[in-house]
């Protein structure tokens, strides 16, 4: 009896971001029950047919033509890992269309039938992280990389995770490794680039840690590095009560030049700031003042603190809440969102990445802040630390907001336009 290929691998440009669907291929291989038996002539009947789908791109038709031949042959070790992989790409397919949650189901599937198939791991990752759950992605590429030591995109992917853990020098052996193995490409390349020169970077600088950071500086730095240490114990504090969540693992904080910060990030100038697994933060020399450095710190924990949530922390939440904590002016946000046409739901809940009109960002930024002011505020506190700490335990965005405010996101940001309004 033939048997499927290893199922398609997902390449991507962070961890299992875009999809790129591989064709499988077939070979011979013989299929015997337990008891020793060949199996039904209907199973391989099935089997073939399943194949044959394949063959013409039909993965659905193939996972049912799949199901068919293990109804006959239960106990059949070829025609369940054919089903395995049939899922598997057949997920990778869905994900690409956008169908997430049919493409978690048909990954999740596969890995209950094969559990230790490294390319099945690195599938069934995909869809976790794109569902908003990286720790579990992340575990299940290490499974991967554990299972599959000589797979290069293990390595690749487990690179990406230790980049997000703000573990440079591990993502750069990982990246590393990948190459050796046989891994290509220019995003993976740009990536172990940038991880280099960040390293080459962040070498010649000095160190102040305290409790729950590290802040990584120049010579010159040292007043600054204390004062931004003591800011962020400060707000691990009153964050963490906020959304009922702390940090877990110590966060590493960069202070660095323009120059440097464009070096090791590739970012452009105008950039104040960023959070890829470590927060860095770009100065202006003599001329910094450092209560901008301090605000720009707690702006950017913010977001360190909520990326386990993953996707399910949508931008207008992550930005809402960093310019709460870093002490913008909710009010004179409102003001401004009352002055101009009002953003509907849909257009509050687009990525604001995508964005690239200045006044439209501008006005999703003013509503982000204002809205999750909003839904802080007054009686609603509580049901915001509810709906926080419901995230963090494992929900979704809608259900644990609507669990803890009684109503749906929707209607809730309808109240909001309303009272600012006036009416």
């Amino acid at each position: 009896m033939r048997s499927l290929a290893p199922p398609a691998h997902l390449l991507s440009g962070v961890l299992l971001g875009a999809v790129l669907f591989v064709a499988v291929e077939v070979w011979t291989s013989p299929a015997r029950a337990a008891d020793g038996d060949p199996p039904s002539a209907a199973a391989i009947e099935w089997n073939d047919r399943g194949l044959e789908r394949t063959a013409e791109g039909r993965l659905l038709e193939a996972v049912l033509a799949f199901e068919k031949a293990l109804e006959k042959a239960p106990d059949d070790a070829t025609i369940r890992t054919n089903l395995a992989k049939s899922r598997s790409n057949l997920a990778v397919q869905l994900l690409d269309e956008g169908d997430l949650e049919n493409a978690t189901h048909h990954a999740a599937e596969a890995h209950r039938l094969v559990p230790d198939d490294a390319v099945i791991l690195l599938n069934l990752a995909a869809c976790r992280d794109a569902q908003g759950y990286p720790a579990k992605a992340a575990e299940l590429v290490r499974k991967a990389v554990a299972t599959a030591p000589k797979l290069p995109s293990g390595h690749e992917r487990l690179g990406a995770v230790h980049y997000r853990e703000g573990r440079t020098a591990d993502a750069v052996t990982s990246w590393e490794r990948a190459v050796e193995l046989g891994a290509d490409g220019e995003a993976l390349n740009r990536r172990l680039d940038r991880a280099r020169r960040s390293l080459a970077v962040e070498g010649g600088l000095r160190r102040q840690l305290s409790a729950h950071f590290e802040v990584l500086h120049d010579d010159e730095g040292s007043v600054l590095a204390s004062l931004v240490l003591r800011e962020l114990e400060e707000i691990y504090t009153v964050l963490g009560a906020d959304i009922q969540h702390r940090v877990e693992r110590p966060l590493k904080v960069v202070l660095l030049s323009k120059e440097q910060f464009r070096d090791a990030t590739g970012a452009h100038a105008w950039v104040a700031g960023l959070y890829d697994g470590q927060v860095r933060l770009p100065l202006a020399g003599a001329d910094q003042r450092p209560e901008a450095v301090l605000e720009r710190a707690r702006h950017e924990y913010v977001h360190a603190a909520l990326s386990p949530l993953g996707k399910r922390a949508p931008s207008w939440l992550h930005e809402g809440l960093a310019q709460v904590h870093e002490g913008r002016s909710a009010e004179k946000a409102q003001a401004r969102v009352r002055r101009t046409a009002p953003l509907d739901y849909d257009q509050l809940t687009t990525s604001f990445a995508t964005t690239r009109a200045e006044d439209a960002a501008r006005r999703q930024y003013d509503t982000a802040l204002a809205y999750v002011h909003w839904l802080r505020e007054a009686e609603r506190a509580s049901a915001f630390r509810l709906a926080m700490r419901r995230l963090f335990e494992g929900e979704g965005l809608d259900p644990a907001f609507d669990d803890a405010y009684g109503e749906k996101l929707p209607a809730l940001y309808a109240r909001f336009q309303k009272q600012v309004r006036g009416r």
